[in-house]
């Protein structure tokens, strides 16, 4: 009896893996570089990047209308408007924050990363089809939601 491998399509997921991704390696490159770069003028331009990224992933879905990954992620209009809108305030979040973390003198690369983890589960909490996905999606935005608070 031959294997057939199953097609796993990763589009329906890509603005979340964008930013998941992008936050740890920004972690990483910010442990890196800490004692060398002392001012972190840097985070906030890659947190915009990395947004920008999985909006223009996130437009790129306009107008589909399908289950992936085992239908747990719907791809639908709703699902890309809600996915764009919180890519655009949460932009405007890490803007407004760096204000307050700049005079505050608390800027950290922490704060982004938690950032770009909270609009990743939400934008995967505006996909879910499935009941497992919403728990993932909730847990991975509370939880860093919690820790920003």
């Amino acid at each position: 009896m031959p294997f057939d491998v199953p097609e796993v399509q990763l589009a329906g997921i890509a603005p979340e893996l964008v930013l998941a991704a992008g936050a740890l390696v920004m972690l990483i490159v910010d442990a890196f570089i800490r004692e060398k770069i002392p001012s972190r003028w840097y985070l906030p331009w890659l947190s915009t990047l990395l947004l920008g990224v999985a909006l223009l992933f996130a437009v790129a879905q306009w107008g589909e209308s399908e289950l992936q990954l085992s239908d747990m992620v719907a791809l639908d209009g709703f699902g890309t408007f809600i996915k764009v809108t919180l890519a655009v305030f949460w932009l405007l979040t890490v803007w407004l924050g760096r204000e307050y973390l700049a005079r505050e003198e608390l800027e950290e690369s922490e704060f982004y990363a938690l950032v770009l983890f909270a609009v990743a589960g939400m934008m995967l909490m505006a996909g879910a089809a499935d009941l497992i996905m919403v728990f993932l999606a909730l847990e991975t935005f509370s939880l860093s939601l919690y820790v920003l608070v």
